[in-house]
Formats: C-alpha cells, structure tokens, sequence
C-alpha cells in the first residue's frame, strides 16, 4: 500500500507527469470515452440527500466520533501530509474565483442549511429573547469577575469584545455560575461539541473567588427567583 509520503513525492517533481502536458488528440479521446459512460449516479434525484444520507441527524453525542480525539503521532502525520498544499505548491496559488462563479456558489447553496434543514437546529429557541435579568449591569458584574478577559484556556485572543455565556446554554437561567465571559469567537466555538464546553465551563467558574459570588446573590437573588 503507498504511503502518504511518497503520495505527496509524486505529486511534485517526482510525479510522471510533473510539467508534462497531454496533447490535443489525447484530451479528445480521454473526454469521448468519458462521454460513452453512464454517470453511476444518472436519475438518483437526491440520493443520499436529507434523511436518507446513512449520517442524517448524527451530531452531537449521536456522533460516532464524539468525544474521540486523534494523539499527537496521528496529528502529527496527517499534517505531514498535507504539507504539499502550502503556499506555491497548492494548485488553487494565486487564482481566485469570478464574480460570476461566486454568485453561481451562492446561488446553488442559498436556502441548504436554513431552518430545520441545518444540523444545529435546536427548534429555533435562538430566537426566544433574554429574561430582563440579563442586562447591562449583570453583565458588567459577570466581567469584572472574570477580570475583562476570555475565560477559554484556548483563546487566541484575536478579538476583544466580550459577552457572558450561558454555560448551560437555558437563555432564562442567568445565575453567576451559569456566566462565563467569552469573545465572540470563542462564543460561536461553544454552538459545537456543547457536552464538552459545559464541562469545561463549569470547572473554571467553580474556581472562581466566591466573594463576587456573595455580591451578584445579594444584588440579584430576589430578581432570579421572579423571573425564573
């Protein structure tokens, strides 16, 4: 079996064909035996498409892959790989899409993953709105206890604005230790994989000091208990 090694060797200089070109008579007869053959998938209107594709409303802990992560050696390896498609080396160097191709792109995937057809679609409670409890002030207190930074051990820090998320991600439950100040980046990271940012979440604000818990449960208790 070849190894994605020499795979990319021959994909270079080393590959038979490397700045060889076929002729004209041999691209007319490629392209005429092509057109005698019967595409497999001829007249199958949406096959594997919705809920007959075999991976249909496989996200999240339905997923095979859940919670599995490769080791390093196999990261490692993959990256190897793929370092052929940096920079010069990549075919797509330098050349950028038309216009024209790009409208006829959005064309064809205008209206795909909209509503329920989307994988994320969680009956659209992104709509509900936020309890009168989550407001500027319970804001600006879930910050200043999370010092004004992202609380995610893995942020790049490429954006600086900030907005506290619900860990549990129930819009009504606006306790302090259901806040935790995130980017926007960081933010939209936590719409993927939530069962692993919930643990997370929850370990660093369970380490938080408890003496701005005792303030924000003073100030905020009783409005809890009305709006919950």
């Amino acid at each position: 079996m070849t190894t994605s090694p020499e795979i990319c060797r021959r994909r270079n200089k080393e590959h038979s064909m490397f700045e060889r070109h076929h002729t004209q008579e041999t691209k007319d007869k490629m392209s005429k035996a092509h057109k005698e053959q019967i595409p497999w998938n001829k007249g199958l209107k949406g096959y594997n498409s919705g809920k007959k594709n075999p991976m249909f409303g496989m996200c999240g802990e339905k997923h095979w892959n859940f919670g599995k992560h490769w080791d390093k050696k196999v990261r490692q390896k993959i990256s190897d790989s793929l370092k052929w498609l940096v920079g010069e080396n990549n075919p797509r160097f330098g050349k950028h899409l038309s216009k024209e191709t790009k409208e006829k792109i959005g064309i064809a995937n205008s209206g795909k993953l909209l509503g329920e057809r989307n994988p994320m679609w969680r009956g659209g409670i992104s709509h509900l709105p936020y309890p009168f409890v989550f407001n500027k002030e319970l804001k600006r207190l879930i910050r200043r206890r999370d010092g004004n930074q992202c609380r995610n051990p893995k942020c790049e820090g490429i954006f600086s604005f900030l907005t506290p998320h619900h860990i549990n991600y129930n819009k009504n439950d606006c306790r302090p230790l259901n806040l935790i100040t995130l980017c926007n980046v960081c933010n939209s990271k936590a719409n993927y994989h939530r069962e692993e940012w919930k643990r997370l979440y929850h370990k660093i604000v369970s380490r938080l000091s408890t003496k701005h818990f005792t303030r924000m449960n003073y100030l905020w208790g009783s409005k809890w208990n009305q709006a919950l």
